[in-house]
């Protein structure tokens, strides 16, 4: 049987891409930062760092976790606090949201 990332269009199989090398490989330079794609806050969040970020913004790995609760779970995070929080992955391998997660963000 065909998994939802199969039967999805293009862009949603790059976006389950970049979720498993988030998973595989979370620290070669980039933070890793989960967010929901299908929230309109999440993306004006996101824009938002980009532009006060600047050139630091090419650090950090965006990673879409609109649909992937597995593997969401296997990382530790909550999908439903996933939703509605910032999570990120540090250099160590420590699952951060909310705050904690910006601050590493604005470092």
């Amino acid at each position: 049987m065909a998994s939802r990332w199969d039967r999805a269009p293009r862009i949603c199989r790059s976006a389950k891409h970049k979720f498993e090398v988030a998973i595989r490989k979370p620290f070669d330079k980039k933070i890793p930062v989960y967010y929901d794609s299908g929230c309109p806050r999440c993306v004006r969040d996101r824009r938002n760092y980009q532009k006060i970020a600047a050139n630091k913004s090419e650090q950090v790995l965006w990673v879409d976790i609109t649909d992937p609760d597995a593997e969401l779970e296997q990382l530790g995070i909550d999908p439903q606090k996933a939703l509605t929080e910032l999570h990120i992955t540090t250099a160590d391998g420590q699952i951060l949201s909310a705050l904690d997660a910006y601050i590493v963000l604005m470092e």
